[in-house]
């Protein structure tokens, strides 16, 4: 496993890099099974987050689509974990997930992925 942190432009007031930007180095992103084990944050309005994260907090299944669609109703994530894996991941330990991807406080991303390409592209298109 390999892990990368990720800081954003220290410029911006807010964390310059958003999921979407993260999961576009996935190849097989649309192909895996995702869950969503935790998520804090602010939506537009009509997206009822506080009902969403209540939903969240028993491990939410969701398509690569379904994250992309999210990531449109979020204005802001304060902090995420999401997994994603080739196998079922129903049962699956979070540590054990081909993909681990959280972001902690609004702050900055920590990355753990078994797909050292990932990681790779990761370090290359954003340097910290």
């Amino acid at each position: 496993m390999s892990k990368i942190l990720l800081f954003g432009d220290s410029n911006e007031d807010i964390l310059s890099i958003n999921l979407g930007d993260i999961l576009c180095f996935i190849n097989t992103a649309k192909e895996l099974n995702w869950k969503i084990v935790w998520i804090e944050g602010v939506s537009v309005k009509g997206f009822d987050m506080l009902a969403f994260e209540a939903e969240v907090k028993k491990g939410l299944k969701v398509s690569y689509d379904e994250l992309i669609d999210l990531n449109k109703k979020i204005v802001q994530i304060y902090d995420l974990v999401l997994v994603g894996d080739k196998e079922n991941i129903e049962d699956k330990k979070e540590e054990n997930c081909d993909y681990i991807i959280e972001l902690i406080d609004s702050s900055f991303w920590e990355i753990t992925s078994k797909n050292e390409e990932f990681i790779e592209k990761l370090r290359q298109n954003f340097h910290n």
